[in-house]
């Protein structure tokens, strides 16, 4: 049949079934739009009620309506180590470019990004620049990542209503998300370092590929500063300063009676105490009150405040208010609880689960209970037990989760500590910050830092991104290493295998006296070759021996580990000692 002939005939079906058409589409975009506002309107009010919240739950004595802290950042090309402009949060909302608020852990990421849900949500705009209509915001511990393509997409649209059949009816679903985005909606990605690593990469594909079509909506994501190891591209960087004393200053006197504000100040000497750099991070200021409340004194550092939080959590809160918690379970005491809700801990991370259900605390709980001498059948029941005495596990509805991830890793690398060696196999990809935690948890930090070494694959290593966070996370912890050339030996290891560049990585590992010592003796046993940014250096087992290892590590990063001088000094005493064994 000729083609002329052919559309003949099919004219007269095409124009029947044309109006149809166009009254099913017609359907389907009323269906759109209404399933679409009302998913936006739903998400609003769970915005707007979730961004009021300003404290932990669980912080005795801390209204949680309390007083929040104006946090001020920092604009940082971090990968030259120069500072740059101050920003405060109206500039984050403002900004043309995409944001990635980087902090340490306590630093203050969750509550910031809160409060600018909070501006989009309850206030009228903040200026020029501020084009923001509504807040989508995504909090990274609690979705199911899944691996496929623009798994990211997916779950933006579970928040805006293109889901499910809806998701699978209309043409282009992502495209149609990324439209309903670009009315002006202020997109919040909370924790990028907590979405899981296999799916990572993926994640930070997507986040890029989404900024990169806004043109009215915003990104602004949070994420641990030592996870952040690569830029991603289009977003502007900004990193939380510490507090000022002004700031601290204005939590102190609004949580304080004065008289013990003057006793805090008297016994915290912000110049020469050991805990000075933890005040200046806002949740560990509101941790050292807490402690400083009831014991009159502050520990020194971060694993040592947690310690002393969770055994106030869970046993001196009540005992200072004359309470005493009968448990049901008689013989499940507070040192059960705490090693229970430890082993917990450590399993849920092993497993990925920041966030629970009943099914995943249960899969967990029968594993855990005859340990403890707990009935296999009544998980839900000891979790609301020790929901209700600690306060360190919350329902949150449907589910329950740890009141802080710093404090779920502390009791995850307690229960490490304690556990067989095989529970650090594949630490470097599990959770690397649990890793850290345990090594400043450990009696013995070096050899825990030297176990870890041995477990790294003998094969190169494909993604570093995890020994980067441990690195990173170790120096905030402050292990109490001691000094010894196979600790610095074992650090040069790590260094060569991660393949680190980045001084910053390593810029905090200073502060610690032993390593600086350790790395420097261990030089000294090498054979030293400095060119350009790389030193090579090669281990000669004896004076007739072929090199038994040879390692190349940036100059700058060894800068970074033990300064300028030292570094100077100790290539040239390793030249000279290698001159003097081949002779």
């Amino acid at each position: 049949m000729e083609p002329g002939a052919l559309v003949a005939m099919l004219k007269p079906l095409i124009d029947r079934a044309v109006p149809e058409w166009k009254k099913d589409q017609q359907a389907l975009e009323q269906r759109f739009k209404r399933e679409v506002a009302r998913a936006i309107a739903d998400h609003h009010a769970y915005v707007s009620n979730g961004c009021q919240e300003a404290h932990d739950r669980f912080l005795v004595g801390v209204p949680a309506d309390g007083p929040t802290i104006d946090l001020s950042f920092k604009e940082v090309p971090r990968r030259l180590g120069v500072g740059g402009t101050e920003l405060d949060e109206v500039d984050l909302l403002t900004t043309d470019s995409q944001v990635a608020v980087l902090g340490d852990p306590g630093a203050g990421k969750t509550t910031t990004l809160r409060r600018l849900a909070r501006w989009v949500a309850l206030e009228s705009s903040v200026g020029k620049g501020d084009d923001s209509k509504y807040v989508v915001v995504v909090v990274c511990r609690d979705e199911e990542w899944g691996s496929g393509k623009n798994a990211l997409c997916k779950i933006l649209g579970n928040k805006i209503g293109v889901t499910g059949k809806l998701f699978a009816d209309v043409d282009q679903p992502e495209s149609r998300i990324r439209e309903v985005l670009e009315v002006g909606a202020l997109v919040l990605i909370d924790g990028l370092d907590e979405v899981p690593a296999h799916v990572r990469d993926g994640i930070e594909r997507d986040i890029v590929n989404l900024g990169r079509h806004f043109r009215c909506a915003k990104v602004i994501l949070s994420c641990r500063s030592g996870a952040y190891i690569a830029p991603l591209p289009g977003f502007e960087t900004a990193e939380i300063r510490p507090l000022t004393p002004d700031q601290i200053r204005r939590v102190v006197d609004s949580l304080l009676r004065p008289e013990e504000a003057l006793a805090f100040d008297q016994n915290f000497a912000s110049s020469t105490h050991p805990a000075s750099d933890l005040a200046n991070r806002p949740l560990f200021l509101i941790y050292m009150l807490a402690i400083f409340k009831r014991r009159g004194t502050i520990p020194d550092r971060p694993i040592d405040l947690y310690e002393a939080v969770i055994r106030l959590i869970i046993q001196e809160w009540d005992e200072q208010r004359g309470i005493r918690r009968m448990s049901r379970y008689a013989e499940f005491g507070v040192e059960d609880k705490r090693r229970f809700l430890a082993d917990l801990a450590y399993e849920l991370i092993r497993r990925n689960h920041f966030r629970f259900d009943e099914k995943e605390l249960a899969d967990v709980y029968v594993g855990l209970a005859e340990r403890y001498g707990l009935p296999k059948s009544e998980a839900r029941r000891v979790a609301r037990e020790l929901e209700s005495h600690t306060g360190l596990i919350v329902d949150s509805g449907e589910q329950y989760e740890f009141s802080h991830l710093s404090l779920q890793e502390f009791l995850a690398a307690d229960s490490m500590v304690r556990g067989a060696a095989s529970a650090r196999i594949d630490w470097w990809l599990i959770h690397p910050e649990m890793a850290a935690v345990a090594v400043a948890m450990s009696s013995d930090a070096n050899r825990w830092f030297g176990d870890l070494m041995t477990r790294l694959p003998a094969k190169d290593l494909e993604d570093v991104r995890g020994i980067h966070v441990f690195l990173y996370r170790l120096a905030r912890e402050r292990p109490r290493f001691v000094r010894s050339r196979i600790l610095g030996r074992a650090i040069l290891q790590i260094l060569f295998r991660a393949r680190i560049t980045d001084p910053v990585v390593v810029a905090g590992l200073y502060d610690l006296k032993a390593v600086r010592d350790s790395v420097v003796d261990a030089l000294a046993e090498f054979d030293a070759h400095a060119s350009g940014n790389s030193v090579r250096l090669v281990l000669y087992a004896h004076r007739s021996a072929t090199p038994s290892e040879a390692l190349a590590i940036s100059s700058t990063v060894l800068k970074a580990l033990v300064g300028d001088e030292r570094l100077r000094q100790a290539l040239r005493s390793a030249r000279t000692g290698s001159r003097s064994r081949k002779r």
